[in-house]
């Protein structure tokens, strides 16, 4: 996983994994390919802060 922030160096976390869950209950989900897309989506985090105090 990636955390992106305005003016800082992306925070990467490398993770090992055998297996892949894919939500596949929403009605938007209509192929693997839809799923992996959902999976890797950005989406914008309200609230997190920074080491330095930053938002």
């Amino acid at each position: 996983s990636v955390v992106y922030q305005q003016s800082s160096k992306e925070s990467a976390t490398l993770q090992l994994f055998f297996t892949l869950q894919l939500d596949i209950q929403s009605d938007k989900i209509r192929t693997v390919q839809d799923a992996l897309e959902s999976l890797v989506a950005r989406e914008s985090v309200q609230g997190y802060t920074t080491k330095t105090k930053q938002e």
